[in-house]
């Protein structure tokens, strides 16, 4: 009977950490997704000729600063 609690016990902390992982993955991609968005849109003006490569710079660092927090 200890066996079968322990791989009970076991099995119940596996989901609980396999339920953090996820809530951690999800708030970084809540986090990260409007720093995406707003360096594809700047990239798209600078397409347009409404954006500078400096723009696109400053956006793709700011995507990575965000990345590695």
């Amino acid at each position: 009977a200890q066996s079968t609690s322990a791989r009970a016990a076991i099995a119940c902390a596996g989901a609980v950490l396999l339920g953090l992982v996820a809530i951690v993955v999800i708030r970084q991609r809540v986090r990260i997704w409007p720093a995406i968005v707003f360096l594809r849109d700047t990239r798209a003006r600078l397409q347009a000729g409404v954006a500078t490569k400096l723009d696109v710079l400053q956006a793709e660092t700011q995507l990575r600063a965000i990345k590695t927090r």
